[in-house]
């Protein structure tokens, strides 16, 4: 409903600053780009303007389709370009202060929220591959691990010194809370829940997000 009312809009818009009496054979590329530079004027998003061309391009291919018009002329109108935006990234000082936040906030469960924080900084892997990373996964001393990253590859991912100790201190809680649930620890994940199962992708995500 809402992509239907924003080209419906967009449509209007071409239609008022072209005049309610004109008809669809008269309308030029250059009358598009008019209109163009009009939004434009008007500091509308380039975001804006290319949904305004697509469904300018496709109002006049519907009516090429069924011969109301002999040509497209807004398959002559480019789209323009879209800002770059650098990506936005955290400083070594914002990075501590994250990974020290379950220590000092105590929200959840401090230990294992702590490990993820310290691992995925320490790895570079994506929330998704420490998500799905297994205890079987890692090799001597959880010094390094295989993760499967995108497009299913493995790679050799390396810890260091903080991220170990805390993914040490997280296991021993592991096993007692396994013990206190009274359930066998066979959980193949890394990360569970409170409730003994795998902690999936998203749920890292609102870990991060409650401690950010």
């Amino acid at each position: 409903p809402n992509s239907v009312t924003a080209y419906g809009n967009d449509l209007m818009q071409l239609s008022d600053f072209l005049g309610k009496q004109r008809l669809v054979t008269g309308v030029s590329a250059e009358d598009i780009r008019s209109c163009i530079g009009k939004l434009s004027s008007e500091k509308k998003a380039s975001s804006s303007i290319n949904r305004f061309i697509a469904a300018v391009r496709t109002f006049f291919a519907y009516c090429r389709k069924f011969e109301y018009i002999q040509n497209n002329p807004a398959l002559e109108v480019k789209t323009v370009k879209l800002p770059k935006h650098l990506p936005r990234f955290l400083t070594g000082p914002e990075v501590d202060e994250l990974c020290e936040a379950p220590e000092k906030n105590e929200l959840l469960w401090e230990t294992r929220d702590k490990a993820i924080l310290e691992m995925l900084y320490s790895s570079g892997c994506r929330v998704s591959e420490i998500a799905s990373l297994c205890l079987e996964d890692f090799t001597g001393g959880y010094e390094s691990a295989i993760v499967t990253g995108k497009g299913k590859k493995d790679r050799q991912v390396y810890f260091e010194e903080d991220a170990r100790k805390c993914l040490e201190a997280y296991l021993a809680d592991r096993k007692k809370m396994f013990a206190k649930l009274g359930k066998k620890d066979d959980v193949k994940e890394l990360f569970v829940n409170q409730r003994g199962t795998a902690l999936a992708a998203r749920g890292i995500r609102w870990i991060i997000a409650r401690y950010s």
